[in-house]
């Protein structure tokens, strides 16, 4: 029987290069929204508040840049909003930094 630990230690071993990529740019775009730190990723970081009252006011969304190539899509405020902007709100919404881990690798195991 494997315990939990050792399968939670092992989780970066089952993950493709993608998902890696995504967990760490989330984890970088959390603590930049979350404890402003570090200062330079925070100010890249737009988030985003309609003119209007819309459902999505509150859902913890970033502004994406449009951009016109695929390098382009590489920068950190373009790749950090595309990936937080798919999340679940119980992903973003998470108020520690263990909490929201634990919410995103559920959520990224889970998709294909």
């Amino acid at each position: 029987m494997i315990s939990s630990i050792s399968v939670d230690s092992k989780w970066h071993k089952r993950f493709k290069w993608h998902k890696r990529f995504t967990y760490k740019v989330a984890t970088l775009t959390f603590k930049a929204l979350h404890h402003h730190q570090p200062t330079y990723l925070y100010q890249l970081l737009n988030i985003y508040s309609p003119t209007r009252q819309l459902r999505s006011s509150g859902a913890g969304l970033l502004v994406k840049h449009e951009t016109s190539n695929k390098t382009s899509d590489r920068a950190f405020a373009v790749a950090a909003a595309t990936a937080w902007n798919r999340f679940l709100p119980k992903v973003r919404t998470a108020t520690s930094t263990e909490q929201f881990s634990r919410a995103l690798k559920a959520h990224l195991f889970t998709l294909d």
